[in-house]
């Protein structure tokens, strides 16, 4: 989440977690060209707590901005958030 001095006087920005579990492939060199040739060691897994759900909810429909700290992590949410089988798709508001 942002630095609380980037929250404007007399707010603090909220703070929310993803649990990302990530292997040694995650670190790996990529070592052809084309990227998708490259093979990772294992699928990256991740977790979103109920509260962190809650807490993004919360945010959208009080039109607050959302911060991430981190790419893998703002990869995964952006998965989450898309629609996928047997998930119904978020509408938007």
């Amino acid at each position: 989440m942002r630095d609380a001095r980037h929250a404007g006087p007399g707010r603090r920005p909220r703070a929310a977690f993803v649990t990302l579990h990530v292997g040694a492939g995650t670190f790996a060199p990529v070592k052809v060209d084309d990227i998708a040739a490259h093979r990772m060691h294992r699928a990256e897994r991740y977790s979103i707590p109920q509260a962190t759900v809650d807490a993004i909810a919360a945010a959208s429909r009080a039109k607050r901005r959302r911060v991430v700290a981190g790419a893998g992590i703002d990869v995964k949410l952006r998965a989450w958030r898309r629609p996928q089988a047997g998930r119904p798709a978020r509408r938007k508001r």
